[in-house]
């Protein structure tokens, strides 16, 4: 038996199969009269493959969501807190945000820390790690204690509730443009190109040697109206309401 044959055979099979899944889903979508999607990433994929029906972002929401900014105060610190949520995972945009850090580390920018809720590969002078996780009610701590939140995805996130959260506490954000919570940062953050090693540690440094400009986010924060749950249920009723008439 000829290995290359039976290797292009299987490949053309899978291939086939493939074509035959796709063309169901598409024919799925074309069934739908109305999609909401949860962020501006999530429509754009969608878009890359086939035309959408009718259809409107609707950011989301959840239960626990409010404002919560004058509920906890922002502890002072001589050192620029830096938080992440997110597990310690190469496509969770990890190892670019050690990158970074390790650059502004070895050039003598040592004026930052940061805090992570999960086991990490290696250790680094300015990384302290809280290994047993964190909950709901840990939250108004960890933000007493964050001067900024990071979510540095490289793989493309449909939202991201932990910017959601970080911003209903009045702390900004750094945002990489594949995370769809981008849609909801505004002027209370930062949206740097996922996995740009140079930019990021550019915006980290820049907040660091700029006080002020971390004020001015952390006002503006603060000023930020988060989506409540009632206002999403609300939105979709709406969005429901007219498309049944």
């Amino acid at each position: 038996m000829n290995i290359n044959s039976a290797s292009t055979e299987d490949e053309q099979k899978k291939a086939n199969e493939y074509k035959k899944l796709r063309n169901y889903y598409i024919k799925m979508f074309q069934k739908i009269d109305l999609i909401h999607f949860n962020s501006s990433i999530t429509k754009s994929i969608y878009e890359d493959y086939f035309e959408l029906p009718e259809n409107k972002v609707v950011t989301i929401s959840h239960k626990n969501i409010r404002t919560r900014h004058k509920s906890v105060e922002n502890k002072k610190s001589n050192k620029l807190r830096i938080t992440c949520l997110a597990p310690a995972r190469p496509f969770k945009g990890y190892n670019v945000l050690i990158k970074a850090l390790d650059e502004l580390w070895d050039s003598g920018k040592c004026n930052f820390m940061l805090k992570m809720f999960n086991t990490v590969p290696d250790e680094r002078k300015y990384l302290k790690v809280v290994e047993n996780g964190f909950t709901q009610s840990d939250l108004p701590e960890i933000m007493s204690n964050t001067d900024v939140l990071v979510a540095t995805s490289i793989w493309y996130e449909t939202f991201g509730f932990t910017v959601l959260e970080a911003l209903s506490f009045g702390i900004p954000v750094i945002v990489s443009d594949h995370v769809g919570a981008k849609d909801i940062v505004g002027n209370a953050g930062i949206i740097v190109k996922a996995g740009d090693i140079s930019e990021l540690k550019n915006v980290i440094e820049a907040l660091i040697n700029d006080p002020d400009n971390l004020s001015k986010l952390k006002d503006n924060a603060k000023k930020k109206e988060v989506k409540t749950w009632k206002q999403f249920v609300d939105e979709n009723y709406e969005l429901y309401h007219k498309l049944i008439g």
